[in-house]
């Protein structure tokens, strides 16, 4: 059965349509289809124009229900989901169809009189793309658990509480037709220099000039309205921006269509680096 979920972003407050009371899902429009415009430039020749680019349009969702009863408090419920100009997370659920979106609200209307009352609300979604609703990561570099009970400690020996895996190797697989950033997050487990990661089929790269002691992390983020380097020092714990220590020829990657093989690494001492990287699929429609 189809089920909408509305989470107001300041408060968390959410509301749920489907197919029941008291919020009884009428219609949802804009969710299963995407508008974009075609550029062209006119030919050298006179005839016909040539292909440039095509913009895709923001998106805008209008969900239509039913309110049958207690419609002073139903009404304030939902004035209270959705305030004008606050934003928020839409959250559709269809048989195995899991996706989500951000919104900002742009109406919200119900009906004075009657029996039933009908409220109208819409959203407008400035990234058009929808995404799965929880990040999938991908660790470069892991570490075994070695520790257990009983615990048995010999005399100058000591005990192994992990292991460092040696691969730093990831894929993603983007079966959409949209690239798609990600989020990407250097561990230092002691002294390294220059972190990278590269994807292996473009040779296209992401590296830091810098150096990193034992605890320092840095979040690389590459998503298409939000591409940033933040750097969070172990001895200070404050996070820092840190867009200028990305070296010159390094792209904020994306994740193009078909596999992209990952490869992790650091100027000097990689063996002290842990990387993760985390990322949303994205879909044009549900």
């Amino acid at each position: 059965m189809k089920k909408i979920i509305c989470e107001n972003s300041i408060n968390k407050n959410k509301v749920t349509f489907t197919y029941d009371f008291p919020f009884f899902l009428n219609t949802v429009d804009g969710i299963h289809s995407v508008a974009g415009t075609v550029s062209t430039v006119s030919s050298a020749f006179g005839v016909g124009e040539t292909y440039s680019g095509t913009g895709i349009k923001k998106r805008n969702i209008v969900i239509t229900g039913i309110i049958k009863d207690n419609f002073c408090k139903n009404r304030k419920i939902l004035y209270d989901i959705f305030p004008l100009r606050t934003e928020g997370t839409f959250y559709y659920y269809e048989e195995d169809i899991k996706r989500k979106i951000s919104y900002t609200v742009e109406d919200i209307g119900i009906t004075e009189k009657g029996i039933p009352r009908i409220f109208t609300i819409s959203l407008i979604c400035p990234n058009p793309y929808f995404t799965d609703l929880e990040e999938t990561e991908v660790s470069m570099a892991t570490w075994t658990p070695k520790f257990c009970f009983p615990m048995i400690s010999e005399r100058g020996i000591g005990i192994e509480f992990a292991t460092k895996n040696v691969t730093t190797m990831g894929s993603i697989t983007n079966n959409t037709n949209i690239e798609f950033g990600i989020t990407i997050k250097f561990i230092a487990h002691g002294k390294l220099s220059k972190p990278y990661l590269v994807n292996v089929e473009t040779q296209e790269r992401m590296q830091l000039n810098t150096e990193m002691e034992a605890g320092d992390e840095i979040i690389i983020t590459t998503h298409r309205s939000n591409k940033n380097i933040i750097y969070v020092s172990n001895s200070t714990k404050i996070s820092q921006n840190a867009n200028h220590l990305k070296d010159c020829e390094s792209k904020f990657l994306q994740m193009h269509i078909g596999n992209n093989t990952l490869r992790a690494g650091a100027g000097n001492n990689e063996e002290n680096l842990e990387t993760k990287v985390f990322y949303y699929n994205e879909y044009e429609a549900v």
